[in-house]
């Protein structure tokens, strides 16, 4: 495999440099008995399939794994918060005083978010009766021409 530029011009066969080597050329019985084959193929038989090395793309999985990044997670967690609590810059009641006014702002924030979402459901469902009854209406109206 090469990493060279692929604009640059390729070099067939090995290297007039490298040692022990020399250049190889049509005249070579073996690259003429290559050839021939290779043209002589087609009346041959197939070549048999061998079945495809390697492992499948879907694989089992596995619990111990998951169990130990689980793990991992936990103590990642446990490590963190505690190093949390003893670096917090303020005290232990400042801080919970700050977390009761963030639960109580998140919590009116949510109760206005499911209101509007309220509202929101019920304009749909209002303007989705409106279009079925005027389907409706419609459809009276055709089947009405239709038989008369």
């Amino acid at each position: 495999m090469s990493f060279a530029d692929p604009s640059l011009p390729r070099q067939s066969g090995p290297r007039a440099d490298a040692p022990g080597h020399a250049p190889r050329g049509p005249s070579d019985p073996e690259v003429l008995h290559r050839r021939r084959s290779a043209a002589h193929e087609h009346d041959a038989e197939p070549p048999t399939v061998e079945r495809p090395r390697g492992s499948a793309y879907r694989r089992a999985i596995e619990w111990e794994h998951v169990g130990l990044l689980g793990a991992g997670l936990l103590v990642g967690a446990l490590i963190g918060a505690g190093a949390a609590l003893l670096l917090a810059p303020q005290t232990g009641r400042e801080t919970r005083s700050a977390l009761r006014r963030q639960a109580r702002h998140a919590r009116h924030r949510a109760s206005g978010a499911w209101t509007d979402l309220a509202a929101e459901l019920a304009d749909a469902a209002r303007r989705g009766r409106r279009r079925a009854r005027r389907a409706l209406h419609r459809a009276r109206w055709r089947a009405g021409d239709a038989i008369a």
